[in-house]
């Protein structure tokens, strides 16, 4: 028990000194929404991850963004399905291939 807290309190630590050098992005579109810069959470040499701090409106989310250097890709007429909290799916189609 005492370790996992310790670990748990390690991350937060973390994640909340590098907020403060977070910098604000500039908007380049009208959308209303508030972005810190990408900053590195953790790094491997065969993984990255970063996060980020959105604020649209009333509702704050903390972005986090995972690379492993592995590609995939969507064959054409295949389609990638959205499952909304509320239930609601939402597909989207793949029309081509592109390298």
């Amino acid at each position: 028990m005492k370790r996992n807290t310790f670990i748990i309190l390690s991350i937060l630590i973390g994640v909340g000194l590098k907020s403060f050098g977070q910098k604000l992005e500039k908007s380049k579109t009208d959308d209303p929404a508030k972005r810190t810069s990408w900053e590195t959470f953790y790094t491997t040499m065969s993984a990255n991850a970063y996060f980020r701090i959105s604020s649209v409106g009333d509702t704050e989310t903390f972005d986090l963004k995972y690379q492993d250097g592995t590609v995939f890709s969507i064959m054409k007429d295949d389609e990638i399905i959205f499952k909304l909290d509320n239930g609601e799916l939402i597909k989207l189609p793949n029309l081509e291939n592109k390298i």
